[in-house]
This record gives structure tokens, C-alpha cells and sequence, in this order.
């Protein structure tokens, strides 16, 4: 079971709609493993724009439609709304109880659900774009994120250890070059957080699927990339490695400045 936090100070970096497809390839890994779907996810919006509880209601309207044309339902996905000010711990704690994974969708890194949501998450992706300017936005969010790890510590576990990974989104052929270079550029955030094997591609099929709620993992759909999703599934289930440990280099750094 994994709470799974994706969070980030800057805006427009796909981040809601990775956590609504990485719910999507949860659903479709239950259905062919003969689990219960309905009990595998459940998504908290506490994201201001409500950009996933939307999703899910014209999923919903949609299945709808299906069902009364006599074809089958769409995989049922659980969505929450929660408020970017309100404490999310308890409520967190209560549905890892109910679902396999919880996965929270936070739109800043200074209000109350993104703080309360640190101290509880397996893991937390901070989703970003290959570039510069991205990557300047990810030091307030790995700051406040350090802060919570340190009060942590000194208040309840002093081995307490936030799992902050950073994930690249949104790249398409034309960034290759600027990807390489971001990953590089992320290295030095190391001591702060570990860099994600996978890459989020820009997937163009969206734009025609998201008005009725589609996922690439829908038996509707199933777009060749929708396999991404399952690698970051891989990777949060931990049967795939990430790309660098978080303080996998500052060893390496230590005995070079010596």
C-alpha cells in the first residue's frame, strides 16, 4: 500500500493528469490481475483548479452514455475533494485502510494539504518541465519539504525521511536535448531528493480522450504510451529502480573537493 503525493510549487507541468493516468494504469492492473478494482485508488483533489475531480465526472457522465448504448461501463475510479488549506492526515490514514494506493494531487507547497500530505506519503513526485526556469521553481518546494523532514525528526522519528523524487514531464522530441541537460542540472538537488527513472512524454492523443474522460489504460484507448504509466507504477510498487538515489552523488562530490 503507498500514499503517493505529486506536488509542486509551478503550475501547467501535467501534474494532475499524471496522477489521474498513473490512477488509470492502477485500475487496469487490478482488472488483469482479477483484483477489485474499485478498491485500488482513490485521488484527492486538493488542487485549487479541481482539474481531476472534473476529469472524473465527465468519466462518470460518459460511462454513462456507454452503458445505456448497451457497451460496458468504464473502470470505476474514486475521486475526493479536498480543500488546498485543510489538514489531510487523518483522511489520509483512513483510506490507506480502504485502497491499495492514495494518491494526492496538491497544487502548491506552502498550504496545508501539501505540508500535512509530506508527513504521511510513501513517496512524493515533483513533476516539473525539462527547463531552467522549472527547475528554479522546485527549490522553494524541496525547501519546505526539508523544513517538514527536519521537524519531523526532532518530534517524532529521528530516522523520519521524506521519499521526494523529481520527475520530468511534458518532454517531446524537440526537448531531448534540454532533457539531458535537466538532469544534469538536477543532480545537484540530490541531497534534497531522488531523480525518477521514468519521463513523461507529451502525449498528443490526450487532448481527443479528455473531454470524455478517457485514459490512455482504457480498453477504448490503449495508446502504445500508456506503458510509461505502468513503468512509474513499477517504479512507485519499487520493482523498478529509480535513476539516482537521493545522496547518491554527494559521496562521489565529498571525495572529489578532498
Amino acid at each position: 500500500m503507498a500514499i503517493v503525493c505529486l506536488g509542486n510549487k509551478k503550475g501547467g507541468v501535467g501534474k494532475s493528469l499524471t496522477a489521474v493516468s498513473t490512477a488509470g494504469a492502477m485500475v487496469a492492473r487490478a482488472i488483469r490481475q482479477g483484483r477489485n478494482p474499485e478498491n485500488e485508488v482513490c485521488i484527492v483533489d486538493a488542487d485549487t483548479n479541481e482539474s481531476i475531480i472534473n476529469y472524473i465526472r465527465r468519466r462518470e457522465a460518459y460511462s454513462e452514455k456507454l452503458v445505456a448504448e448497451g457497451k460496458e461501463a468504464l473502470p470505476f475510479i474514486k475521486v475526493e475533494l479536498r480543500k488546498p488549506d485543510d489538514s489531510l492526515t487523518r483522511d489520509l490514514k483512513a483510506l490507506e485502510k480502504i485502497y491499495k494506493y492514495v494518491i494526492v494531487d496538491t497544487g502548491g507547497y506552502e498550504n496545508k494539504a501539501f505540508k500535512s500530505t509530506l508527513a504521511v506519503a510513501d513517496i512524493v513526485y515533483m513533476p516539473f518541465q525539462p527547463s531552467q526556469v522549472d527547475i528554479e521553481q522546485l527549490i522553494p518546494t524541496l525547501f519546505v519539504a526539508k523544513q517538514i523532514e527536519e521537524n519531523m525528526q526532532v518530534a517524532i522519528d529521528e530516522d523520519f525521511r521524506i521519499d521526494a523524487r523529481l520527475l520530468v514531464t511534458k518532454v517531446d522530441h524537440y526537448s531531448k536535448d534540454l532533457l539531458i541537460e535537466a538532469k544534469e542540472t538536477c543532480k545537484k538537488l540530490l541531497p534534497y531528493a531522488s531523480i525518477s527513472s521514468v519521463t513523461i512524454p507529451t502525449i498528443k492523443k490526450i487532448n481527443s480522450i479528455q473531454d470524455n474522460g478517457l485514459l490512455l489504460s482504457d480498453a477504448q484507448v490503449m495508446h502504445p504510451k500508456r506503458a510509461v504509466f505502468d513503468q512509474l507504477l513499477d517504479e512507485i510498487d519499487g520493482n523498478k529502480a529509480v535513476a539516482f538515489e537521493r545522496d547518491a552523488l554527494v559521496s562521489d562530490t565529498s571525495d572529489t573537493n578532498a
